[in-house]
């Protein structure tokens, strides 16, 4: 098994961003232009950060891994 994707629900995105990117070495994949999802690439997962509002009600999928899927 392999983990691919991991979202983590958080009040500020690039402040995420830039917390890991700092503490933990990360490379930034992107940060989308709302600022409501961004992802970082750790090895062979890639940890995606996403605003609260960003979830799609009643789905349990952000909108970024719904458009991925």
């Amino acid at each position: 098994m392999k983990l691919g994707y991991t979202i983590v629900y958080v009040p500020n995105v690039a402040e995420s961003l830039t917390f890991f990117e700092s503490a933990c070495g990360l490379s930034r994949r992107f940060l989308h232009d709302v600022g409501d999802y961004g992802e970082l690439e750790s090895g062979e997962t890639t940890v995606d950060f996403a605003s609260p509002l960003h979830r799609l009600e009643g789905s349990g999928q952000s909108a970024g891994a719904k458009a991925l899927s």
